[in-house]
């Protein structure tokens, strides 16, 4: 029995009859230390629950934050044909339309979201492409077709390194293709066609040789076609059509073996069509026509 009180406060112990109240005092020391032990498990089971707690609910950085504020300031955000969420306190950057967000963990371990895709076409954006999208290191997809965007193309784009879909057809952009972009090396599918480019393809896109499909048609592109496009092999869909190139054909476009659609209509091509384009054996479209060009192509 003794052994069973021995944490009895005194009082209770000597009515009890069964220890002085100095054989006690050990016990009240007892409880002491069991409430300093319980406290320190209180207060690391609490901590242990705000760490789980952050962990299962991870934030935006501010910086995507503020690229996305920009991207709706530059674009006319008020004016979208759907905005839902778009800068209200209450929704997190992650439910905005349009904002797809993938969780990850950093080196040090915190879990944070980031964006890995914008989905805003056909959403009446006008106005210029902020260059404060190219911070937006995580971005996978950038879909901003059949707007109004008109501008130039911002060379900070040439940084995002994850990119595999890049869609600006139908809108305004005018202004050169910054040769950075041609560091997308992830790229699968490139599409500016029916906009206002000028100036010259720049060679450094023949280093997307994970593209399968290029789209520039219908802009104001001049010059000649680089031969260093021949090393994009994987390309099934390639329309040049309807700009201003002049030259000859490469004849390392014979390389694209992979080839479904080769569409160059409508330039200002000359000389003599290569043979080697005869490799390109699963083609079923092949438009040349309306250029100075010359020869037959047999499909072997």
């Amino acid at each position: 029995m003794g052994r069973r009180l021995d944490c009895l406060s005194s009082s209770r112990a000597v009515q009890a009859g069964i220890l002085p109240s100095r054989r006690c005092r050990p016990t009240l020391r007892c409880w002491r230390h069991r409430s300093l032990h319980s406290r320190w498990q209180l207060a690391v089971a609490v901590l242990l629950l705000a760490t789980t707690t952050h962990a299962t609910n991870p934030t935006l950085g501010a910086d995507e934050q503020a690229a996305l504020e920009a991207l709706y300031n530059a674009t006319d955000g008020e004016r979208w044909k759907n905005r839902f969420g778009w800068l209200k306190s209450n929704v997190p950057p992650c439910e905005w339309y349009g904002v797809d967000c993938v969780v990850m963990e950093s080196s040090t371990g915190e879990v944070q979201q980031h964006v890995s895709g914008l989905r805003l076409g056909a959403n009446a954006l006008r106005g210029s492409l902020p260059g404060a999208v190219g911070t937006m290191s995580h971005l996978t997809q950038l879909l901003l077709f059949e707007n109004s965007l008109a501008g130039t193309l911002p060379e900070h784009l040439g940084g995002l390194s994850q990119l595999t879909s890049l869609h600006l057809w139908n809108n305004a952009v005018k202004g050169t293709i910054p040769f950075q972009y041609g560091n997308l090396t992830k790229l699968t599918f490139l599409d500016f066609g029916i906009n206002a480019l000028t100036g010259t393809l720049p060679h450094q896109l023949g280093q997307l040789t994970q593209l399968t499909q290029l789209w520039l048609n219908t802009n104001a592109i001049h010059g000649t076609i680089p031969f260093q496009y021949g090393n994009l092999t994987k390309l099934t869909h390639l329309d040049f059509g309807i700009n201003a190139l002049t030259g000859t054909l490469p004849h390392q476009l014979g390389q694209l073996t992979q080839l479904d659609k080769l569409i160059l209509t409508t330039n200002f091509l000359s000389g003599t069509i290569p043979h080697s384009l005869g490799k390109l054996s699963k083609l079923t479209q092949l438009q040349l026509h309306i250029n100075s060009l010359h020869g037959k192509t047999v499909i072997y």
